[in-house]
């Protein structure tokens, strides 16, 4: 595999990110530099936005292109675990082309944030989904990414969720705009991961529902009929085939080999049927919802969304003509054992080995059916995940709990210094963000940007707080060294963000609202959400028609995922992305 080099000119990301008062903007991409054998080679910068998509001489389009997105996958996952990989991500490290520093370049690093960004194209300043939940100035109250009380219910099962929260289209959206006959489906365990890579659309999303054991949509994803195929799947039993316990595989020199901790690590939070830390993790129940949710706290999760995209591929016959299919497929166990077992622990080098074999016969299934060399693969995640607090403090780095009860004194101290009668005018938002209370401010003659102004000024002088920044601080011009900024910047939108945005220490776990430390910590054991690296870097790789393999050193963006697959069959792309269309030979 050669390694080239890819990288934008300028501090503050300037040659890739031009944004002014809130519209985003993308600027020169830049050049990528490649070294073969020791040869440097320029390749083409990708056209203008909104440009007319080139056609690449001996390079035909792809008659599928597929999606994975591997809930909380971290980057250091392919080179931990490298030794023991056999299936799909043996393949990916000798015939992918990695860019290798991946990066979900926003603030509030969860898994709706991270799907809306990979599928539009765009931060979520502009694509409007900034977390899983976020604050609706329509209602003045906190709603939830895709929920949709007018999406109706299925045949009995499903409804409540849409696409209809994002603010701009996406690559779904562009695919049956170009392509009308085209099969355009997403699944996942989860809503969000199932719906918002493809877009507003009526696109066909499924998702799991745990208390009915097979998948679900709603009106506006599938319309009013449950398809032959899906009702088939559900009248199947799909969680009967799974076996009683999820049990280790390797040996305790194994683990030693691929930095693993200890199987009982005393923070853990425990998963099966019968909690435990350690295994086996029993899955037997007789309760369904109980015996589906803890199936998707094991390897077995992702094998019931494979086996559920396998059905619909064969049920809505991909590949039968020349028009090119779309497949997005959220993996979300990796990030539901993550959360209860760590990055370093056993039970997540167990899911990434199981994942890796169940993707190859997964692959293998598309491939044999579509045709080896029609279709294009790309492959990233939502975001990334910190080690447990205990585990990185033993390592010699930061890490800690902190809930809002925490902050608040602090926050309302400098509220205070600012006027007293705004001592209380701060709500804690779902994500590490502040928004004032109006009728406070109001009422003490105060407006909006200059109480949240020097808030952040406050904050970023009193302890644990690394740095805050108001939504009108994130407008102007970031000193070109500022790494943080750009990310905080990325996610601001006004509304939906909050009017304060903050930074905690590395490897802190916050929780917002009226979550607290002691009773969360009974079921997690890590999360997310930050700005910083470990939650934002990703892997970032495609395989397969049309790629040339490589490695390509320098930062690249979720956002620029969907403008490449959408070039690689030949889409325009719209005018206002902040990704552009990577170069994949």
């Amino acid at each position: 595999m050669n390694c080239q080099q890819h990288r934008g000119v300028g501090g503050d990301d300037a040659a890739r990110i031009a944004r002014s008062f809130g519209a985003s903007v993308r600027a020169a991409f830049g050049v990528v530099l490649g070294v073969t054998l020791g040869v440097a080679v320029a390749l083409a910068s990708p056209a203008p936005r909104g440009a007319p998509a080139l056609a690449v001489a001996d390079v035909p389009p792809p008659r599928l292109v597929v999606l994975f997105v591997v809930d909380q996958c971290r980057p250091d996952y392919f080179e931990r675990f490298a030794p023991r990989f056999t299936g799909f991500f043996a393949r990916l490290r000798e015939q992918g082309r990695w860019f290798t520093e991946g990066e979900q370049h926003h603030a509030f690093t969860v898994t709706a944030a991270g799907h809306a960004a990979l599928g539009t194209g765009r931060f979520p300043a502009q694509n409007g989904i900034v977390g899983n939940d976020f604050f609706d100035a329509a209602s003045g109250r906190n709603v939830n990414a895709t929920s949709d009380p007018a999406a109706k219910a299925v045949g009995g099962l499903g409804g409540g969720h849409s696409g209809h929260r994002l603010r701009c289209d996406a690559l779904g959206d562009w695919w049956k705009a170009a392509h009308p006959d085209a099969k355009v489906v997403g699944v996942a365990l989860k809503p969000r991961s199932a719906i918002l890579p493809l877009g507003r659309g009526s696109h066909s999303a499924w998702w799991f529902d745990e208390g009915k054991g097979t998948f679900v949509s709603s009106t506006r994803c599938v319309g009013e009929t449950l398809p032959e195929w899906a009702a088939r799947f559900a009248d199947g039993r799909p969680c009967d085939r799974f076996p009683s316990a999820w049990e280790a595989t390797l040996e305790e020199a194994d683990y030693e080999a691929l930095g693993c901790t200890v199987d009982d690590e005393p923070t853990e939070a425990p998963s099966g049927t019968r909690p435990t830390r350690t295994f086996p993790h029993a899955l037997d129940e007789r309760d369904l919802a109980r015996r589906a949710s803890a199936l998707a706290v094991s390897p077995f999760g992702d094998e019931l969304v494979l086996d559920f995209a396998r059905a619909a591929v064969e049920g809505e016959s991909f590949g039968d003509d020349a028009v090119p299919d779309l497949l997005t497929v959220g993996l979300s166990s990796t990030d539901l054992i993550g959360h209860r077992h760590g990055p370093d622990s056993r039970e997540i080098a167990e899911q990434l080995l199981a994942l890796d074999r169940a993707l190859a016969r997964f692959v293998a299934f598309l491939e044999t059916r579509v045709g080896a060399g029609e279709v294009l693969f790309a492959l990233s995640s939502d975001h990334g995940i910190p080690s447990l607090p205990a585990v990185a403090r033993a390592r010699r780095r930061e890490g800690d709990w902190i809930d809002w009860t925490t902050l608040e004194p602090s926050v309302r101290a400098a509220l205070a210094a600012i006027d007293p009668a705004l001592e209380k005018a701060a709500i804690s938002l779902p994500n590490t963000s502040l928004r004032l209370d109006r009728a406070l401010l109001a009422a003490a003659g105060r407006e909006v940007e200059p109480v949240a102004r020097a808030l952040a000024a406050a904050l970023r002088q009193t302890p644990p707080f690394r740095d805050a920044r108001s939504h009108a601080e994130l407008q102007e011009p970031l000193a070109p060294d500022d790494r943080i900024g750009p990310r905080l910047r990325a996610t601001s939108e006004g509304d939906r963000a909050g009017d304060l945005l903050f930074v905690l220490p590395p490897g802190t776990i916050y929780l917002a609202g009226g979550a607290r430390v002691a009773s969360v910590t009974k079921g997690l054991a890590t999360s997310h959400g930050t700005a910083w690296d470990d939650d934002t870097r990703v892997p970032l790789v495609f395989l397969g028609a049309g790629v040339a393999p490589a490695q390509i050193n320098g930062r690249a963006f979720t956002v620029d995922v969907a403008p490449t697959l959408a070039r690689a069959i030949g889409l325009p792309l719209p005018a206002d992305l902040d990704g552009v269309a990577l170069p994949l030979h």
